[in-house]
Parts: structure tokens; sequence; C-alpha cells
């Protein structure tokens, strides 16, 4: 299981690169085009989507990494059962905000497809940011869960600690 979750960050971890290559690459080469007024369509709606849709997709890595301020929070906590009920009420909490968050996304992403909804200049479908969004969102139930699992192995091995900002931690 832990292997899938180790596969799956290493593919997120690729797409979201991938998508930020691709915002750079299309703002650098969209600053030339604008200052010397050449008569290239504005491409600055591939830029726009990619951005958005990279940033649905690091909810799972931040989930994964331990990246969110209340897990950032959970850590300061001198005590470690302290920081274990921490990292579990945010870990509630992220289930709680996928949950919800998640109606709203499947919503839309049903609308924009049904509706056949495009972006104004190049005719993008509004279903790549939503398809996005919920993708992101079940990145992020699945590293929750997978850190629920995780929470609950090492509190049955006494001694154990599991430190979320390092990946080679993960039980085999």
């Amino acid at each position: 299981m832990f292997t899938l979750e180790k596969s799956l960050v290493a593919g997120e971890k690729l797409v979201v690169t991938l998508l930020m290559i691709m915002a750079f690459a299309v703002i650098a080469f969209m600053v030339p085009v604008r200052y010397f007024n050449w008569q290239i369509p504005d491409l600055s709606e591939v830029a726009m989507y990619s951005i958005a849709s990279l940033t649905f997709l690091c909810i799972g890595l931040l989930v994964r990494t331990g990246g969110h301020i209340s897990i950032e929070v959970a850590a300061l906590a001198k005590s470690q059962r302290l920081r274990f009920i921490l990292r579990q009420i945010a870990n509630v909490g992220i289930l709680l905000f996928v949950v919800l968050f998640g109606i709203q996304a499947f919503k839309l992403l049903s609308a924009a497809m049904t509706g056949a909804w495009v972006s104004s200049e190049m005719s993008i479908p509004l279903s790549v940011p939503f398809g996005a969004m919920v993708i992101g969102l079940l990145f992020a139930t699945f590293h929750t869960l997978m850190n629920l699992v995780r929470d609950l192995r090492v509190l049955r091995t006494p001694g154990a600690e599991f430190e979320m900002e390092n990946d080679e931690v993960i039980p085999e």
C-alpha cells in the first residue's frame, strides 16, 4: 500500500513540475511577444490554466509532505501525544474540507462538461481546471487516509514516531 503511495507521489510531482514548466515557458514567451507587439495569439490563458491545475493538484502533495499550515502547527507541540492528537484533528479537518469543497468541485466539473463551458479567448474547456480540482481532492483524500493508517501503525509500535517531513520514513 505504501509503495502505491510512493508511486502516486512521484507521479504527482512529475505532473506538477511539468505544469510549472509549461506556465513558466508560456509567460517567458509572452514577454517579448508583448514587448515587440508581435501578432501572435495571446497564450496567457494556457499559463492561467496550468497554474490553476498546478494549485489544485498540489493539495495532495501538501497533505502528504505536511506542508499545510495546520500540520506545521501540530509539529510545534512539545508532547508527542499532543502532536498525535493535533495531527488527527488536522486529518479530520482535511477530510471535512475535501467533502465540502469536493461537492462544489464536482458540481462545477459536471456543469462544465455538460454545458461545454470554454474559456473566452482560446476556447480551452473549463473542465480542465475543474477536473484538476476533483483529482487534487481525490489525491488529498488518499494521502489523508494513508496518514491515518500510518499513524495507527505507529500508535501500535511503542517508541516509534512518524515524521511527516521525511518521505523516507514511511513504514514498509
